[in-house]
């Protein structure tokens, strides 16, 4: 019901608007404004009913797949999801120029990011992917930086610690990041930065292979 509502009182806002200049500038300048900014709300507060609606449906199917082979791989995973949420991440026409030579597909969705000013260092929020790289065997040791690994965002939590689902090593499963203690693998009970990799040195953490977070809004 609110969807229909908001959609009403956009349209009308849009045929009210054009038929006044139909009518010579009827209204006031200061009357159009007024229709022009609840025309911009409305539309506004539909984009984040959509937005909303579409963070809920993510969150219920990572929900369902963790623990589960789904997707196959860490790109498959962000695929499946994309693919049964409405392209929430990517229209893969639009992915498929993002590919480079040599690159895995996290790579490109990486590159069409970076492509249109999407990536980001901040604090993400619920859905937004999460970029790692140098995270496999061949290019663990490698100096340059290139793209392996993609995750979703799943919880925020306080001092800048997050939760994330990817698929590693077949399976879909929940790990963590916080920036904030770059170099702290847990603290307590609590795990601060898993390892992304198979071995115990601080290099191989979390923090310490992140690129990016990729925003979907």
């Amino acid at each position: 019901m609110k969807i229909i509502k908001l959609l009403s009182i956009a349209i009308f806002a849009l045929l009210f608007i054009s038929g006044c200049s139909l009518k010579n500038s009827i209204l006031t300048s200061n009357q159009e404004q007024i229709l022009k900014e609840q025309n911009e709300q409305a539309y506004e507060e539909l984009a984040q009913f959509i937005y909303d609606k579409n963070v809920d449906n993510l969150v219920l199917l990572m929900d369902k797949h963790t623990g589960k082979r789904t997707g196959g791989d860490c790109s498959g995973f962000v695929s499946f999801l994309n693919n049964t949420n409405n392209q929430i991440y990517f229209n893969n026409d639009d992915l498929n120029k993002h590919f480079t030579k040599g690159g895995g597909k996290s790579n490109a969705m990486y590159n069409l990011y970076k492509s249109r000013g999407k990536i980001s260092f901040e604090m993400p929020e619920i859905g937004d992917l999460i970029f790692f790289a140098n995270t496999t065997r061949n290019t663990k040791n490698k100096k340059t930086q290139i793209i392996t690994h993609v995750g979703v965002i799943r919880d925020i939590y306080e001092n800048g610690r997050v939760s994330f689902v990817h698929n590693t090593r077949g399976k879909n499963r929940v790990d963590y990041m916080n920036l904030s203690k770059k170099n702290t693998h847990i603290s307590g009970k609590k795990i601060e930065n898993s390892y992304i990799l198979r071995c115990l040195n601080k290099s191989c953490l979390t923090s310490n292979k992140f690129v990016g977070y990729g925003k979907i809004r």
